[in-house]
């Protein structure tokens, strides 16, 4: 990370982006530090700067949102009983996101006691409670917004396991992962009756900041990019 981190520092690039498990590591290491990335204790966004300088950004929140809006218009935070599935990097994006919404309870679970409990501690909000990742299917069942922000169900992976049956018709399914396409976990949200929603948007609407933090112009997206990223995806998946 540090030879990567110091080709950037030389001027070999521009910046990069950072994706799991990197994000917090990345984090210790920046010059400057933006406000979404301050929230999170972590960066996915590296823009270098004058004199070396790494400039750390977080532009997950702003994509999560921007994806949630975009594919549920109806979306209000104020209804909002959130469970987030994992407590890494990603899920402290989430988290943040939520937060500055209005989403008067979020709970987080993760298969890390451990993780869980420093991201409680990181944030340390009276909105915001843990529960044991064996008691996910309660809490699941009374959430109206479920989050997978943990690698299950990525190509790899085994799927993430929830029981859906008890939730709400109006319960959302977000998860973060994108590859492949459609998992396992949007798949049984679909079968279950309720609204899935991939990760790949996500990933698309935080590029658009990253996009503009390096070259200077904002990015428009249409259908063209979302299928070119299909193809690049079910290529890999093959």
């Amino acid at each position: 990370l540090d030879t990567f981190l110091n080709r950037i520092r030389a001027g070999e690039f521009i910046g990069a982006n950072v994706t799991i498990p990197f994000k917090e590591d990345v984090f210790q290491k920046m010059d400057e530090l933006d406000n979404a990335a301050k929230a999170t204790g972590a960066v996915n966004t590296i823009v270098a700067g004058p004199g070396g300088r790494l400039r750390g950004r977080n532009t997950d929140p702003e994509g999560f949102l921007e994806n949630l809006k975009s594919e549920a218009p109806g979306f209000d935070p104020a209804k909002t009983r959130a469970l987030v599935l994992g407590a890494g990097g990603a899920a402290r994006a989430v988290v943040y996101a939520l937060f500055t919404t209005g989403v008067p309870e979020i709970t987080v679970t993760g298969r890390s006691e451990k993780e869980v409990t420093a991201l409680l501690n990181f944030f340390s909000i009276p909105i915001l409670t843990g529960a044991s990742w064996q008691d996910k299917n309660r809490i699941a069942a009374k959430s109206n917004l479920i989050i997978n922000a943990t690698p299950l169900g990525m190509a790899g992976f085994e799927d993430m396991a929830l029981n859906l049956g008890e939730s709400a018709k109006d319960t959302l399914v977000y998860d973060l992962v994108y590859t492949p396409r459609k998992t396992g976990f949007l798949r049984l949200a679909e079968k279950t009756g309720l609204k899935a929603i991939g990760g790949l948007g996500m990933l698309v609407f935080q590029a658009i900041p990253a996009f503009e933090a390096w070259f200077g112009v904002r990015p428009e997206v249409d259908a063209n990019i979302y299928a070119m990223l299909d193809k690049r995806i079910n290529h890999r998946d093959r």
